[in-house]
């Protein structure tokens, strides 16, 4: 995807796109979004992370939680305060922080819809 062309630097350079808790979802979530490693809360629920970039307006989460197309998470990722403590948000803080590690965005950067 043209978009995608501005992050190929580093695609799959952190993280092993061969190693997801749900591989089904290449056919429906990674052949469009941006893989970022695999996740267990602290709960221990599995989750495979990523972002989803539009090309234009905003860079949002990519997260799955099962090979069953459709089972997944989504929305903006923001660089504003949420509540530490709450389980939800866990996911959403870590696919953020994993983005700034990688450089898809900027320490501070606001991405909005």
């Amino acid at each position: 995807m043209k978009h995608l062309q501005k992050f190929e630097g580093f695609v799959s350079k952190t993280w092993d796109e061969n190693d997801k808790f749900f591989p089904g979802a290449d056919e429906w979530m990674w052949n469009y979004c941006i893989f970022l490693g695999k996740f267990t809360d602290s709960t221990g629920q599995n989750f495979d992370l990523g972002i989803h970039d539009d090309g234009d307006r905003y860079i949002s989460a990519a997260i799955v939680h099962s090979n069953e197309p459709g089972d997944y998470y989504s929305g903006p990722l923001t660089n504003r305060p949420t509540r530490k403590n709450d389980v939800y948000d866990e996911k959403y803080r870590e696919t953020l922080k994993r983005a700034i590690e990688s450089g898809y965005i900027k320490e501070g950067e606001i991405i909005n819809y």
